[in-house]
């Protein structure tokens, strides 16, 4: 299988903030999307029956090793992600 770099990113973050785990539940899986900007959790993740583990829990074997040494294409699909810099500035702006 070879992955998006949007796929290691997102990878490369949950392995950053949850080191030596393999599965993590939805929960974790939010806060992992939000620190990215994403507003849904990816659909590689949800819409796979493989990753599901059990009830909330998703399985990423793939972070057993480093996600720097799996194989990326240079696929681009996938929704757009929020704009942090302009979030950042009007959290900024709304503050007194």
């Amino acid at each position: 299988m070879t992955y998006t770099k949007n796929q290691i990113e997102f990878l490369s973050t949950l392995r950053k903030m949850f080191p030596g785990q393999t599965q993590f539940t939805r929960k974790e899986l939010l806060l992992a999307k939000t620190a990215l900007g994403y507003s849904v959790i990816p659909v590689w993740i949800t819409g796979d029956p493989q990753r599901k583990s059990g009830r909330a829990i998703y399985s990423f074997p793939e972070l057993a090793s480093d996600p720097a040494s799996l194989p990326v294409s240079n696929d681009t699909r996938g929704a757009p992600r929020k704009n942090l810099t302009a979030a950042n500035s009007a959290a900024q702006t709304a503050t007194p």
